[in-house]
């Protein structure tokens, strides 16, 4: 391969784990809200600490951390369909 090519290939990774950087960041300073109970652990380290992990640990931490965030959306949207639902029903006039 062409010196060139390793450089693209180089500029890409340091664009990647930027990227990465900058969403745990994000997920971090976002806080414990909608956070599943048994992952908000995973907020008690440092941000240093989590930026100088392996970039296999920080894809990890940020998959769990997002895939808590949206469990917990869909389990409020679930229960609030639940709610709308058995309010209707009690609102409903009786035959």
């Amino acid at each position: 391969m062409r010196s060139s090519t390793w450089n693209g290939i180089g500029n890409d990774i340091k664009k990647r784990k930027k990227a990465l950087k900058k969403e745990i960041r994000r997920q971090y300073n976002l806080g414990t809200n909608g956070l599943r109970a048994n992952d908000r652990q995973m907020l008690t380290q440092p941000l240093s600490t989590i930026l100088r992990a392996s970039t296999r640990e920080q894809k990890y931490w940020v998959r769990t951390i997002k895939i808590s965030r949206a469990f917990m959306q869909e389990r409020d949207k679930n229960m609030m369909i639940g709610m709308r639902n058995v309010f209707k029903k009690w609102a409903k006039p009786p035959d």
